[in-house]
């Protein structure tokens, strides 16, 4: 009964995702949402099959739900033009050789050294994407996510006795899978109006790119503001006017809100 009501949960994540499909169809995330669905069906799989073969639920499924949740996580770090489309054999390599870990595995089960490999391996891919978002308002999200992820890896490469003593919570930890979807959706679509046009853009990018991208794009615009002799400086919470100096003018703001708007073309799904 536990894993038919956790399979309807999963299901239930259609909702937010395909509102992420719309939010990020003019935008280069589009293929990091289509690999996070990618990864829900994999879960989903996972879940139902649990529901049919208990035997079979540390095997394979769970392993590539966790395969194909670190390629979501590497899918941000390309979403960017040009290379988007690119990016996307490169995360197909990786799952390529993640799959490649879990077939030797399976020939070698008695090789701790490669079985250490997969386990951390694995666990990096996932955690990258964590850590990407948690500085924004997705952390919610990205915790319960760490934790389900943690609690099924812990499933698959734990030894025979600290499966068996964790094996009731699995239903637990791939909750909390299920829950970061509606985590994420909520944080993204309640949330307080910024004041000004030029914040609004830029948490909206930070909160969708995370971290990597976000930085980088404050790093250009500080430089660009230091150029242009504006007298203001890009925090992570938003635009901020320099201790000491005179508000901008209304040119001034108008010519940063379209280098911020510059700054994010590469971003977008297509030239215009």
């Amino acid at each position: 009964m536990a894993s038919i009501i956790l399979l309807l949960v999963f299901v239930t994540d259609i909702f937010p995702f395909w509102r992420a499909v719309q939010y990020h169809r003019q935008s280069t995330l589009l293929h990091s949402v289509f690999w996070a669905l990618a990864a829900l069906l994999a879960w989903m799989a996972a879940a139902g099959i649990e529901a049919v073969r208990p035997e079979l639920a540390s095997g394979l499924p769970g392993y590539l739900a966790l395969s194909l949740t670190g390629c979501a996580s590497l899918a941000v770090l390309g979403a960017r033009r040009p290379g988007v489309v690119a990016w996307n054999f490169v995360i197909l390599g990786l799952l390529a050789v993640m799959l490649f870990l879990w077939l030797e595995g399976r020939l070698a089960e008695d090789d701790l050294i490669l079985h250490r490999v997969r386990t951390v391996f694995l666990a990096s891919t996932v955690a990258i994407g964590v850590l990407n978002y948690l500085p924004t308002r997705l952390a919610p999200a990205a915790m319960l996510l760490a934790l389900g992820c943690a609690g099924e890896l812990l499933m698959i490469s734990g030894s025979e006795s600290l499966v068996a003593t964790f094996a009731p919570a699995r239903h637990l930890s791939r909750l909390m899978v299920a829950l970061a979807p509606w985590a994420a959706y909520v944080r993204m679509h309640w949330q307080p109006l910024p004041a000004s046009e030029f914040d609004r853009l830029w948490l909206r990018f930070r909160n969708s790119y995370g971290l990597v991208w976000a930085q980088r794009l404050r790093e250009q615009f500080n430089q660009s503001a230091k150029h242009s002799d504006w007298p203001v400086v890009l925090r992570w919470q938003g635009l901020r006017v320099i201790p000491g100096a005179p508000p901008p003018s209304s040119e001034d703001r108008l010519a940063m809100l379209a280098n911020l708007r510059a700054l994010m073309k590469r971003f977008e799904a297509s030239e215009k």
